[in-house]
């Protein structure tokens, strides 16, 4: 464990069938303390208490939005966390929880002004294999973090993207490109 951080365990209930709009409650997450004695791990209960919704909704400071491909295909979390370098530059975190997508996230891009700097790009997935890790890169005006063909954020899967730009945060839309064809939207 790190010293200083915050775990949780997460729950994610499915009901074959059931309709985007009535999944609300299928998540719960609270906080807990994990414990290595040498030979086991123990996972007890802390006082951060239950809650539903992604478990993103417990980043200090972070603004979560989420959002389908129109039709009954899941939905995506995406927390953002913008922190000042000091000097006019930026740290821009994402992680981004791929709830119930069956067609899981392929890409990830998000729209970056012509004239800014971007650079110390990072990800994070849940293994160490990084012959698996995607690829980011600067492509028009977005930032572009593309999956490996067998790597796309699959249900129930939470990812994380970072960079450090010379501009203030703005408002704007980000876009997760579906990873396999089907019904609704190529993108979230």
């Amino acid at each position: 464990t790190t010293v200083g951080a915050s775990y949780y365990y997460a729950l994610q209930l499915i009901h074959e069938g059931e309709s985007l709009a009535n999944r609300g409650d299928n998540l719960a997450h609270r906080g807990m303390n994990p414990t290595w004695n040498g030979n086991n791990w123990s996972f007890s209960n802390n006082a951060e208490g239950q809650q539903h919704g992604s478990v993103l909704t417990r980043w200090p400071g972070a603004v979560v939005e989420s959002a389908s491909n129109g039709l009954d295909d899941g939905r995506f979390y995406v927390a953002s966390k913008v922190t000042s370098l000091g000097g006019g530059n930026y740290h821009y975190e994402y992680a981004v929880h791929n709830v119930d997508n069956s067609r899981a996230g392929g890409s990830f891009r998000i729209p970056m002004a012509a004239a800014v700097s971007a650079s110390n790009f990072t990800f994070g997935d849940i293994d160490t294999d990084a012959s698996n890790d995607w690829s980011m890169a600067r492509v028009g005006n977005e930032i572009v973090f593309t999956a490996t063909a067998t790597n796309p954020i699959e249900w129930n899967t939470i990812y994380n993207f970072g960079f450090d730009a010379d501009h203030a945060p703005g408002t704007s839309i980000c876009e997760i490109d579906e990873a396999r064809p089907g019904a609704g939207a190529s993108l979230v």
